[in-house]
């Protein structure tokens, strides 16, 4: 049932990735068509740059699922420093938030359907995740606006992402050596 549900998953958000695409390059079509004149952060939404980003977004998929994060927190900078794409950090953000919850709904469904979701803890969650999300967009928001310092939250989001990667292996690392100690080398436990 769970591996049923999430190839079926899936292969409808891989029709709907596929469809999508279709649209934006035929939309970027049209509009070179009528001589639409483009802002400097639009993005000129071509073949070659849909089918790039759509294989960007699936290997940041793979990786975000295999580490257990959100995979906007690797896709956002992609979309920010990227010279193909280079997204202006608003739209960037409106970018990567729904890819999160499309993201996070297709692992919630079959844990679902396995009887494996806590409710209380991830109504709790979700609670707090919302308020942070907020507050984070609207400062971040306030502050481009105001001091036009896009670097500065370009520069905080990477120092964070930096320093909690350096944490999550240091604390790896402890907890190695403390097994270690105490036990054999063989320190997996079993998937059963």
């Amino acid at each position: 049932r769970y591996i049923a549900s999430a190839f079926l998953q899936q292969a409808v958000l891989y029709f709907l990735v596929f469809r999508v695409r279709r649209y934006l390059c035929l939309w970027f079509d049209h509009k070179i068509r009528l001589g639409f004149v483009f802002h400097a952060k639009d993005i000129q939404w071509s073949y070659s740059k849909a089918r790039s980003f759509t294989l960007v977004c699936i290997v940041v998929g793979f990786i975000a699922s295999f580490v257990g994060i959100g995979p906007a927190a690797l896709l956002t900078p992609l979309l920010l420093h990227s010279q193909y794409l280079n997204m202006h950090p608003i739209i960037a953000q409106a970018t990567s938030s729904p890819i999160n919850l499309i993201f996070s709904s297709n692992v919630l469904i079959p844990l679902y359907l396995s009887n494996m979701v806590e409710w209380r803890v991830s109504l709790l969650f979700a609670v707090v995740s919302f308020t942070a999300s907020l507050a984070g967009l609207l400062a971040s928001t306030w502050i481009i606006k105001r001091y036009h310092m896009q670097w500065l939250i370009i520069t905080v989001l990477s120092g964070v992402l930096v320093v909690s990667c350096i944490l999550a292996f240091l604390l790896t690392m402890q907890q190695v050596v403390q097994h270690l100690a105490h036990h054999s080398l063989y320190i997996f436990r079993s998937l059963c």
